[in-house]
C-alpha cells in the first residue's frame, strides 16, 4: 500500500510541474505576441519594457530615431527552448523602413528570452533589434 501512495506522490509530482512549464510556454506566447505587436505599432517604448535590463553600463535605445522605423513584416522562423522551459530562443525575419528613405530592410533578430521564476515573467535578454 505504501508503494502505491509513493507512485501516486510520485505521478502528481511531474503532473504538477507538466503543468508549470505548460503554464510558463503559454506564458510565453503571450508575451512574445505583446512583443510582436509593440515592435509592429512602432511603440519601442514598450517593446523595451520586455528587455532585462543589465549592468550600470546599460542605456536605453535612441527612441528619437526608432520612431522613424516602421515594421512592415515580423515572421517567426525558428524557435527552440531549453530542456526546462526556462529559456527560449527566437529567429525572426524583420523588414522594416525608415520613414524618410522608404527603402524595405531585412534583419535577422536572435532573440534570447529568459523566465525569472521570481517574477514569474518572461525578459528579452537580446535588446531591441539594430535597426540601421
Amino acid at each position: 500500500m505504501a508503494r502505491y501512495i509513493f507512485y501516486l506522490c510520485v505521478l502528481l509530482l511531474v503532473g504538477c510541474a507538466t503543468f508549470e512549464a505548460s503554464q510558463r510556454m503559454e506564458l510565453f506566447d503571450d508575451t512574445s505576441l505583446a512583443y510582436e505587436k509593440a515592435l509592429r505599432f512602432g511603440d519601442y517604448r514598450v517593446a523595451n519594457k520586455f528587455t532585462r535590463k543589465e549592468g550600470a553600463g546599460h542605456q536605453d535605445p535612441d527612441f528619437n530615431n526608432l520612431k522613424n522605423m516602421r515594421v512592415t513584416s515580423y515572421e517567426l522562423l525558428e524557435s527552440t527552448s531549453s530542456p526546462d522551459n526556462l529559456k527560449v530562443k527566437l529567429t525572426v525575419e524583420i523588414r522594416y523602413f525608415h520613414g524618410d528613405y522608404l527603402v524595405v530592410k531585412t534583419l535577422i533578430d536572435e532573440q534570447r528570452w529568459e523566465y525569472d521564476a521570481t517574477k514569474k515573467r518572461w525578459h528579452l535578454h537580446s535588446g531591441l533589434p539594430d535597426f540601421k
